[in-house]
């Protein structure tokens, strides 16, 4: 699935349609790194999308020691992981009024996903290659 179809597929009232355009690498990022994650019955309550979406700009950051070494993919914005998030077969808690939400994200799942998915993109750019090199070509541009 692709950022586009989401959008369509899936309503998020509080998205802002606006800062999704220019997303698509992150939004594949996003589902990259969720395939494989396993789900759980409950929310997870340690990370909110917030925090998730720095996963993705970051994927080493937040891994366990020892950590890989650091790379920055690039700006998420926080709706495009929730509709990757939703997208991928997560359920979502909203919390209050705003856009933070939670997810049945497994936690030991998550955490050995992202030190896979950390290395691969230090391998890649320690190579010279990029994320966005690697990831958006197949990737179609959002329609205005």
């Amino acid at each position: 699935m692709n950022l586009q179809e989401a959008i369509s597929r899936y309503s998020v009232p509080e998205i802002d349609l606006e800062a999704l355009k220019g997303q698509e690498e992150s939004f594949s990022l996003s589902m990259e790194l969720l395939d494989g994650v396993a789900k759980t019955k409950t929310q997870n309550r340690r990370h909110s999308s917030y925090g998730y979406k720095h996963m993705i700009e970051n994927p080493s950051s937040k891994c366990p020691s020892p950590r890989p070494p650091e790379v920055y993919l690039n700006y998420t914005y926080e709706g495009t992981f929730i509709l990757a998030a939703i997208a991928s077969g997560f359920e979502r808690r909203q919390h209050s009024d705003g856009l933070t939400s939670s997810f049945n994200i497994s936690e030991r799942s998550l955490m050995a996903r992202l030190r896979e998915f950390a290395n691969k993109y230090a391998e890649q750019d320690a190579d010279g290659q990029s994320a966005t090199s690697v990831t958006s070509k197949s990737q179609p541009q959002i329609q205005p």
